[in-house]
Parts: C-alpha cells; structure tokens; sequence
C-alpha cells in the first residue's frame, strides 16, 4: 500500500493505492431493519405546533411518539392512539426551529421524520 500527497500553490491532492482487498461477499446495504420501519409522513411541515402524523400501520398499544430537538433532547412525548393510523400532536409551546419526531415501539425508534415549527 502507498499514500501520496502533492502540494501545489493552493491545492493539496493525495493518492492512495491499495494492493490487496479482502472480501467475505457480505454487501451490508442498510443497518435498519425495513421490516421494523414504519413509514411515517408528517403535515402540514413547517407548521405553528399543531400537526398530524400519518402512519403506515395502525398504532399499537403502548407506541409513543418523541419530540427531540436538535441537541438531542426529548423536549415532548406522547403516547399514540392505539388502532389508530392517524395522531395529531401538538407542541405550541416549542420554540421556533427544527425538530425531529420519533415513533417508539417496545423501546426501538421505527420511524422518524423531521419539521420545522414556526
């Protein structure tokens, strides 16, 4: 193996040359697992705090949803409608910016999706 670098005036370039590459066939196409994914799909978006969240599956008992501002914080949790693929949040009380919410079932995220609050 063999790294080079070439620098000239304001541009560094480098090159690598590999000799040699080991491979076991594995393909690792994605670290989720789709089959625990919920589509979730998330309007209007931005909006002033009041908003509704579509799932692709009815919600089970005990799912809850987070909302988790961008230090990573849970800044509001709820606790789904269960049978019901429609929810309405609401999180007038945040402050503008940008959130992320996230559906929990038995303790794993399956779907997350993102808005802007006004």
């Amino acid at each position: 193996n063999a790294l080079v670098s070439l620098q000239g005036g304001e541009d560094t370039q480098s090159y690598a040359q590999v000799d040699k590459v080991c491979f076991n066939g594995t393909v690792v196409t994605s670290i989720r697992d789709p089959h625990q994914q919920r589509q979730l799909r998330l309007y209007p978006n931005p909006n002033s705090g009041a908003f509704t969240l579509e799932l692709s599956q009815a919600a089970t008992p005990g799912m809850t949803f987070r909302i988790i501002g961008l230090t990573g914080q849970v800044v509001l949790e709820k606790i789904a409608e269960a049978g019901s693929a429609r929810q309405t949040l609401e999180a007038g009380a945040l402050p503008a910016g940008l959130y992320f919410v996230q559906a929990v079932e038995d303790g794993r995220i399956v779907g997350v999706e993102r808005f802007v609050k006004q």
